[in-house]
């Protein structure tokens, strides 16, 4: 037998909808019709998707993308530790400039700070963003054509970054490829079938 206060119970997460974030590359938004994309699919499906799926498990506090190479935080893929309070920092090499999802450039407000050492002085290179919610999603959209599909590929997605405390995927990127001469004709099916399922 144990003692009652030998463990400390632990508040159970209250679960909560799942808020999406889209985050447009300029790549996508150069195209001539990005705007009718996101009114006619993008957004409606978003909305549709955050009243209708939930969070079970929300992280318990922001997370934050760690400007890094490898699980690291520095261009020679490596990191220090600053001993007086346990800042890590960069000390022969600067801190990574951008974090990628796939191709695309994660979002600055998502990161973390990264330091670098200069005669012996830290110097903050990257302030701290606001982070992920603990029940968001984040859907970084792209319309650059990396090679992988071909004409009969409208789009694929990949999870860049899971939530370390349920693995739940908290950042994909989604590449659309609107392009090539049959997409009006399956653009105009996929807009069909979305309204079908949202109303």
């Amino acid at each position: 037998m144990y003692p009652s206060n030998s463990f400390e119970r632990r508040a159970k997460p209250t679960p909560q909808l799942l808020r999406i974030q889209a985050e447009y590359t300029a790549e996508f938004n150069k195209l001539t019709n990005s705007q009718e994309l996101k009114d006619t699919i993008i957004e409606p499906a978003i909305k549709f998707w955050q009243s209708a799926l939930t969070v079970r498990r929300p992280m318990s506090k922001n997370f934050y993308i760690q400007r890094q190479v490898n699980q690291l935080f520095c261009t020679d893929d490596s990191y220090y530790t600053y001993s007086e309070n346990d800042t890590i920092f960069c000390q022969e090499h600067p801190c990574q400039t951008t974090i990628k999802c796939g191709h695309v450039d994660i979002p600055d407000k998502y990161t973390s700070e990264c330091y670098e050492l200069h005669n012996g002085k830290l110097d903050q290179v990257f302030p701290k963003g606001s982070g992920i919610s603990p029940n968001d999603f984040i859907l970084i959209i792209d319309s650059s054509n990396s090679g992988a599909c071909d004409e009969t590929t409208l789009a694929h997605a990949a999870s860049c970054y899971l939530d370390p405390e349920n693995d739940r995927e908290i950042i994909l990127e989604a590449r659309n490829y609107f392009s090539g001469t049959t997409f009006p004709l399956r653009l105009g099916m996929v807009i069909a079938e979305s309204q079908k399922l949202m109303t």
